[in-house]
């Protein structure tokens, strides 16, 4: 019921937010060029703090608890988990702006979807849908800014 309340009052934000972020074509072009340097910087400070890293499609959403199933596909980083299945809980902050990396560590999950999760503590710190679209950086691009901080000198392929 929360994450609904939280989406309804995302909503009315971000209409008026893009009221806010409105942009001429050229400014927008500069400020989306900006943004994806951004994100991968994200990309590779996760990787540095997270504690596990993985690649997993959601099984189970409870909304009350704020907490999401994930099916383990694979691992990047961390030890590989005991069960397939994760019983992970999300951040229950929302962060809106203008730009995709302003909200790249807001934790959503919807049963089906396959997402990089990074994890601190117990607790997932993003969810990166692996179907994404510009501006916000591919998840082959994700992938690869992975590999450049946890297996440098070498890369990972999305072989799945």
């Amino acid at each position: 019921m929360m994450r609904f309340i939280l989406g309804v009052l995302a909503t009315a934000l971000l209409t008026q937010n893009a009221m806010a972020c409105r942009a001429t074509p050229e400014m927008q072009r500069r400020q989306d060029r900006a943004d994806v340097i951004e994100q991968k910087s994200l990309v590779r400070h996760l990787a540095e703090s997270s504690d596990a890293i993985y690649v997993a499609k959601a099984v189970a959403v409870n909304d009350d608890a704020n907490t999401a199933t994930f099916q383990v596909i694979r691992t990047l980083k961390g030890n590989a988990p005991v069960s397939a299945l994760l019983n992970l809980e999300l951040r229950d902050e929302i962060t809106l702006g203008c730009t995709r990396s302003a909200a790249f560590t807001n934790t959503f999950a919807t049963v089906g979807q396959k997402y990089v999760v990074y994890v601190s503590a117990g607790k997932v710190t993003r969810t990166g849908s692996t179907k994404r679209s510009y501006p916000e950086i591919s998840f082959r691009e994700e992938i690869k800014q992975l590999a450049e901080v946890l297996v440098p000198n070498k890369t990972m392929e999305p072989t799945w």
